[in-house]
């Protein structure tokens, strides 16, 4: 009897806990990539200011000499 009823809520439980275990790795593999996306935007916004900047400094030097 309490054999089958172990079977019984095993067989209950099982499915649920697999879908939870993929619906969170799937969530930790979006967010794996996600995160180097963020580090990649970061840097070509830095880039973009670093290249304002030189454009800034260039205009200048440019009205200097003349």
């Amino acid at each position: 009897m309490f054999g089958e009823t172990l079977i019984s809520i095993i067989s209950i439980v099982t499915p649920f806990i697999f879908v939870a275990w993929i619906i969170t790795t799937s969530r930790d593999r979006k967010a794996k990539k996600e995160h180097p996306n963020e580090e990649l935007e970061q840097g070509i916004r830095d880039l973009a200011k670093r290249i304002e900047n030189l454009e800034i400094i260039f205009r200048k030097n440019q009205s200097k000499d003349r």
